[in-house]
């Protein structure tokens, strides 16, 4: 109960309940309640389900749950009679597994609504045509996986462009720095053997550093051109 009244009252929730007890004291229906307000935070789509009546609400959420795979199968049958009791401590189970999954539940949510087979009446399954969309269907929901796979990786893995800006004011300090240093040798103007090294030194340090510099740069862009192709390809595939 801690951590789902810490949960409720953080964002995007900010129930603001002052104790545990007055969560726990909460009937089930004011339970169910905020569960329909967490899953409609993790799924949009659900949203209609706040103006249901109690028992459509839920069947709706006891469908999602079964999406998300909430429980094996063997064990669906008895969440649903709790559920349908409204059994608050099965309704505060649920709760805190969806207060615990949040972000997973929400990526999950998203996928489920393009990757989930389409139900096709029995009748229709040996009809050319279904196989033939059915088919094709499968071959879009396995390159949006694909896309989708992509996507993540190059967002997790891939330097991101808040890190480059770092990188490259971090050299442009040091290059002013060393752009300093070789004008004021320039202007003292000793021509001994100890200048000639030290300003060999500081000339081959800059254009290290401008090399890395423009490095950077290009990583920078390739990054960039990198991800908007790719999220041109994942919205090409979501809107099919």
């Amino acid at each position: 109960i801690a951590f789902i009244v810490d949960r409720l009252n953080g964002p995007p929730f900010n129930m603001g309940f002052s104790t545990m007890s007055e969560f726990d004291g909460k009937p089930s229906l004011d339970i169910l309640d905020i569960l329909c307000d967490v899953l409609c935070s993790i799924d949009p789509e659900l949203n209609p389900i706040k103006r249901e009546d109690t028992e459509s609400k839920i069947y709706r959420i006891l469908n999602f749950l079964k999406i998300m795979k909430f429980a094996a199968e063997d064990q669906a049958e008895d969440v649903k009679n709790l559920m349908m009791s409204g059994d608050k401590e099965m309704l505060q189970t649920v709760l805190h597994w969806a207060l615990q999954r949040y972000e997973h539940l929400q990526k999950r949510a998203y996928l489920a609504k393009y990757l989930s087979p389409e139900q096709i009446a029995p009748e229709y399954m040996n009809d050319d045509l279904i196989i033939d969309l059915t088919e094709k269907l499968k071959e879009m929901q396995a390159e949006f996986k694909q896309v989708h796979k992509h996507v993540d990786q190059l967002r997790n893995t891939s330097a991101r462009p808040g890190e480059l800006k770092a990188e490259i004011a971090r050299l442009d300090s040091e290059k002013t720095q060393l752009q300093a240093k070789i004008q004021k040798m320039k202007n003292n103007s000793h021509h001994d053997e100890a200048y000639f090294k030290e300003m060999l030194k500081a000339t081959s340090a800059l254009r290290k550093e401008q090399e890395e510099e423009a490095r950077i740069q290009d990583k920078l862009r390739e990054n960039r051109r990198a991800l908007q192709d790719v999220d041109n390809r994942y919205n090409e595939i979501g809107k099919k």
